[in-house]
């Protein structure tokens, strides 16, 4: 009858989300607000077409490509 429910794993996190959660829980983000913001950057990187992370380096490389004259500050 007290018989325990076998859980199923979770899913693995992305280090990529789980710094995006750690960030907003550091920053005392609602559970609701850290919901919305992890739903819309799935949402962004669909528009992509690729995952968010890999989206810096390229539009960075085509800023300083085509606008010699202006910085671009950009991580590698």
């Amino acid at each position: 009858m007290n018989e325990l429910v076998p859980v199923a794993p979770a899913a693995p996190i992305s280090p990529l989300r789980q710094r995006l959660m750690d960030d907003m829980n550091m920053r005392h983000f609602s559970r609701e607000t850290q919901r919305n913001y992890v739903r819309d950057v799935g949402r962004f990187a669909t528009f992509l077409g690729r995952p968010p992370d890999t989206g810096r380096q390229r539009i960075c490389a085509a800023s300083r490509s085509s606008s010699a004259r202006t910085a671009c500050r950009c991580r590698p």
